[in-house]
């Protein structure tokens, strides 16, 4: 979410132009990196507590950590890919046909409670 908020802010699009607009965007985005970094590396802290280390308190806590950059970073490499730079962003190829076809497209009325519910959360 944070690179397409970026590339919006970059070619000067109006969040209230979008079809949804969630509140407290971005900074609950940056909350979120945050607080996912920070669970990440204090997940297994305990294992660092004196008389406690062990590779059965440390280990498994910590080992997602380089699997994921090792997958990540490996597919980077071998498939040659590369992040989008924000001034590059494409974000309008196929705009023009969804604005075409959207009028077209079925409303869907909620048919009970649940979907009442549901389609106000969604």
């Amino acid at each position: 979410y944070l690179r397409f908020y970026h590339g919006l802010r970059h070619h000067g699009v109006d969040r209230d132009t979008l079809p949804y607009k969630a509140p407290l965007q971005p900074f609950l985005a940056y909350f979120a990196v945050c607080f996912c970094l920070v669970v990440a590396l204090f997940n297994g802290f305990d294992a660092f507590f004196p008389g406690r280390f062990s590779a059965k308190t440390f280990v498994p806590p910590y080992v997602d950590i380089p699997i994921f950059l090792s997958l990540f970073l490996g597919y980077k490499f071998v498939k040659g890919t590369r992040f989008v730079k924000v001034a590059e962003m494409d974000i309008w190829s196929g705009k023009a046909e969804i604005d075409r076809l959207e009028p077209t497209w079925p409303v869907v009325t909620p048919r009970n409670w649940v979907e009442r519910i549901w389609f106000w959360i969604a």
